[in-house]
This record gives C-alpha cells, sequence and structure tokens, in this order.
C-alpha cells in the first residue's frame, strides 16, 4: 500500500494539480486578507464603516462571494491606500483564470478567424 502512495505522489496528474495552484493568481479577498491579518487595527467593521458599506458587503468580499466592481475599487482603493487599478486588475486576472479552468481544452478548439489588421493591432498595443 505504501508503494502506491508512493507511486501516486510523483504522478503527471498530481504534478499537473500543483502547477494550477501555483499558477492561479491570488483573488481580491485573498489580498484584502493579508491587510486584514497584517494590520490589527484594521477589522471588516471597520473597513465596512470606512468605505460606506455593510460588514456583510466586507466580509463577502474577504471569502470571495462577491467580485470587486469599479465602484467598490474605489472603495478600496480610498479606504486602504491604494489603487483601483489594483483591485480591478486582481479581479480580471482572477476571473479569467476562473473561465480558463471552466472553458479547459475546448479553448484550444477554437479557430482564429483572421489576425487583426494594422490599424486594430495599433488600438490593441494602446489599449493594452
Amino acid at each position: 500500500m505504501a508503494r502506491s502512495k508512493l507511486a501516486l505522489k510523483g504522478s503527471k496528474s498530481t504534478r499537473k494539480t500543483v502547477r494550477a495552484r501555483a499558477a492561479t493568481p491570488p483573488t481580491p479577498g485573498a489580498i484584502l486578507r493579508e491587510f486584514l491579518v497584517s494590520d490589527d487595527r484594521i477589522t471588516q467593521d471597520a473597513l465596512a464603516e470606512s468605505m460606506g458599506v455593510s460588514r456583510i458587503t466586507v466580509n463577502q468580499l474577504v471569502n470571495d462571494r462577491q467580485a470587486v466592481t469599479p465602484e467598490m475599487a474605489l472603495r478600496l482603493a480610498k479606504a486602504l491606500g491604494t489603487s483601483p487599478n489594483l483591485w480591478l486588475t486582481l479581479q480580471l486576472k482572477a476571473d479569467l483564470a476562473a473561465a480558463r479552468r471552466s472553458l479547459g481544452r475546448k479553448l484550444d478548439t477554437i479557430k482564429p478567424l483572421r489576425p487583426p489588421t494594422e490599424s486594430e493591432a495599433t488600438l490593441l498595443d494602446f489599449v493594452g
């Protein structure tokens, strides 16, 4: 029995799972938890009061049950001395990672219809 456990430990599926977890971007909730844990003065209640939202709203954000909206990003940035882009970028990266996991191999079957035109490419370079 011990031998089979060792064999499973190094299996491809186990290595893939470990890599997938390592590549998963932090969620806004994970970063919020760090703010709340690292600074004993900030509680969920204090953050909620500062932002003008309910403690339930903050708790849902902290526990990744609610997504960060542009309005919430502005509130978080003001209350925590960060930028709204930080919170929106974290949410975007978490959402894209979840969508990639959800689509899985289906994404590989999508074939591009055409490359972007020169003017489209310039626009795309400009926006990001």
